[in-house]
């Protein structure tokens, strides 16, 4: 003899108000009589919202994280347009899950602002004289790439350069771009190693190519600045190539893994030892992270434990990264679980 119980996280709120994802109580329509032989319990699938990102872990809420210049042209005349995009600005988009689908999620941003600004700029092209007026971004496999060799370069009121790319620091230096080095009350820039620059066929950038200076007249293939928010940002030289590497695994570094194990907690069946401890453990089950919304898990062979009461009124579940004590429960998104449980007799 055997039946299902399929308990969903968002029922029985009346009761119980505080009802999430992560951590519910279901009461049973009638209490399970389960006297007589021994029975056992065993998770035969669950449904768990998508944990999401947390992509403030790469920079602070309200701060810019990429700047970004372009313009267009017409026979008789220009447009200019800056694009800074904040972390705000990707915070409801589900397909992140890896840090090259984060920089994916920028480029889709970038360019919607772009077509955006310039829609009513009307017979207006991206090239001027055959170089291009936008940065021009290019994947490599899973490595972003930003291809100068044909970019043009135009100065705006005080002396700025269009187009232009820049990085917030913070970011910079997590994703591995740059490393900020002090001694004492100087702090110094350095190319890091997840951003490869390259010359453009080859060849080194003369003096009077370069887009910046230092005070000394010395050509600097990046020039870094802070704002009046106190942003330190970091503007790429457009005379250079640059490739944006290893993207998942600096992410990785920052942001949880897209695949982990999560612990299933229940009352319903005895007790199990992980680690030091005893504790309620359900099932672990494989977590992978997909911006889908929705992970569903069904194991091929289901683990059972003995059914720790004879009566059962109601059935209490957790979700947890690791002991289940409360203080480490899954950080999901909104969303609902819904756990089916086979129990059985022995």
């Amino acid at each position: 003899m055997s039946f299902y119980v399929t308990l969903p996280s968002h029922s029985n709120r009346g009761e119980f108000p505080n009802n999430q994802a992560d951590w519910f109580k279901i009461r049973l329509p009638q209490p399970l009589q389960l006297g007589g032989d021994q029975w056992y319990v065993g998770l035969s699938s669950i449904s768990l919202p998508d944990t999401g990102v947390d992509i403030f872990q790469l920079v602070p809420r309200g701060h810019a994280v990429f700047g970004n210049s372009c313009y267009r042209k017409t026979s008789s005349a220009m447009k200019f347009e800056n694009f800074n995009m904040k972390m705000e600005d990707l915070k409801d988009d589900p397909s992140i899950v890896n840090g090259v689908t984060f920089m994916k999620a920028y480029l889709r941003w970038l360019n919607q602002k772009m077509t955006q600004s310039f829609e009513t700029f009307y017979g207006s092209v991206t090239d001027d004289g055959g170089k291009h007026t936008c940065t021009l971004f290019k994947w490599n496999g899973k490595s972003l790439q930003i291809d100068n060799k044909n970019i043009a370069r135009k100065k705006v009121s005080g002396g700025t350069l269009v187009p232009h790319f820049a990085v917030n620091g913070v970011l910079a230096e997590k994703m591995g771009w740059f490393k900020e080095t002090k001694n004492g009350v100087f702090v110094k820039w350095e190319l890091s190693t997840n951003l490869k620059m390259s010359y453009i066929d080859g060849k080194v950038p003369s003096k009077n190519e370069i887009d910046f200076k230092d005070a000394s007249g010395n050509p600097l293939y990046w020039k870094v600045t802070k704002d009046s928010n106190d942003i330190t940002w970091i503007r790429l030289n457009m005379k250079v190539n640059w490739e944006f590497i290893n993207l998942n695994v600096a992410f990785r570094s920052i942001v949880k893994e897209p695949t982990r194990s999560l612990h299933v907690y229940s009352n319903v069946g005895g007790s199990s030892i992980v680690g030091n401890r005893i504790t309620d453990l359900l099932r672990e089950i494989k977590f992978k992270r997909e911006g889908r919304g929705v992970v569903y898990f069904e194991p091929l062979h289901i683990q059972y434990l003995p059914v720790r009461y004879e009566v059962i009124e109601f059935i209490e579940v957790q979700v947890a990264e690791t002991s289940g004590a409360g203080g480490d429960l899954v950080k999901f998104v909104e969303g609902n679980t819904i756990l089916t449980l086979h129990f059985k007799k022995g």
